[in-house]
């Protein structure tokens, strides 16, 4: 009887044991998928991020680009006034 109830006893606090590790591997995995959301999130930032800052250098450049154009035509169209000036 001694013996049966060791075993009982032993079976429940092997059961025990059974569902605490089971119960932290799954925590640990359910802290790792959120880890890795963290991160995937994160390396979406700054992606994002780099994106915004080319988009706003190419804006940037194309800005620069548009008044070098306006620029010039204003100095050509000065020039040919200048010409025509000159000629009457």
């Amino acid at each position: 009887m001694l013996w049966k109830a060791l075993t009982e006893m032993e079976k429940q606090q092997q059961d025990q044991v059974d569902h605490k590790i089971k119960e932290a591997r799954e925590k640990l995995e359910m802290e790792m998928e959120a880890t890795r959301h963290e991160h995937q999130v994160m390396l979406m930032g700054q992606d994002l991020m780099r994106r915004q800052e080319e988009l706003r250098r190419m804006e940037l450049l194309d800005n620069q680009e548009v008044q070098k154009q306006q620029l010039e035509l204003r100095q050509e169209e000065e020039r040919r006034h200048r010409e025509e000036e000159m000629q009457r």
